[in-house]
């Protein structure tokens, strides 16, 4: 009778350890697999989510903040495409337009060393709280003493010589395409508005031409009407993510611009001077 109980006793000591080792390689199974799908981008998760309709899915995603959309991105291609295309982030940008205005903030430092520029963009609602939306380096020095516009979710950025492009939503600063060769370096007006007749950006951009100048910059008051131009950039995929060439105008302005456009009811309005010349003498 001991030794049949010892027996019974020892297998049942046995028994435990293998169901231990099998549930063990059955973790590591799992985990694995899971492993595999999180690099593949398939979130089991994901699957009950993408099982509603377009419509849920689609109000879901326009109540969430631009921050946590630039997340949701990186989860599965999926939901990347579906985030990035132009319907939903038209329909995100009316909404949030319209339900929570906010205010764009640029903060900025010159790295010398690397000479590069650092950039913190900062939105503001009307009740004071502060939301992180991207910060980029740019190898641009002069990007520290740009000037800045807003036009309809999107954040133009102009220097001397060069126009970049900011997406909050999508957390991308693009560079435009170069201006005219003919432009004179150092005298920036340009208007950023945005055609909802046609859903495209234009980038009025007013520049000019000295044929004998002999400096990189010249003199204000040798500047006039006669040496001015324009030239229009047509953004024609929301999010700036197709450009044209630019496109020069034959017409001539008539006075000298001394502010950024603004277009309204699908009109670009500039501040001009009312002499000549830029020179006050």
């Amino acid at each position: 009778m001991k030794a049949t109980r010892r027996k019974n006793i020892h297998k049942w000591e046995q028994q435990p350890k293998k169901k231990m080792k099998i549930s063990v390689q059955q973790r590591k199974r799992s985990s694995s697999s899971t492993e595999e799908e999180e690099e593949e981008g398939n979130y089991p998760n994901i699957d009950y989510f993408n099982k509603l309709s377009d419509d849920v899915i689609t109000s879901v995603f326009l109540r969430c903040p631009l921050k946590s959309l630039s997340m949701l991105r990186c989860t599965s291609k999926l939901w990347n495409n579906f985030i990035i295309s132009p319907s939903f982030l038209h329909s995100h940008l009316t909404q949030s337009t319209q339900n929570s205005p906010k205010l764009v903030f640029l903060e900025d430092k010159c790295l010398h060393r690397s000479k590069k520029s650092w950039l913190r963009f900062v939105s503001v609602d009307m009740d004071g709280s502060k939301e992180e939306l991207h910060t980029v380096t740019v190898p641009d020095t002069q990007l520290v003493c740009s000037a800045m516009e807003v036009c309809f979710g999107l954040v133009c950025l102009s220097t001397d010589c060069r126009l970049y492009l900011f997406n909050p939503a999508l957390q991308q600063l693009c560079e435009l395409p170069e201006y005219s060769l003919s432009a004179t370096p150092g005298y920036r007006h340009f208007g950023v508005g945005y055609l909802h007749s046609r859903k495209e950006y234009k980038v009025v951009h007013f520049f000019y031409t000295v044929p004998s100048m002999t400096k990189r910059y010249c003199n204000l008051g040798i500047l006039q009407v006669s040496h001015l131009k324009c030239e229009v950039l047509t953004i024609n995929k929301f999010g700036g993510v197709s450009f044209n060439r630019w496109k020069e105008i034959a017409d001539r302005s008539p006075c000298l611009p001394r502010s950024q456009g603004l277009l309204v009811n699908e009109c670009m309005y500039v501040l001009v001077h009312l002499f000549s010349s830029l020179s006050p003498y």
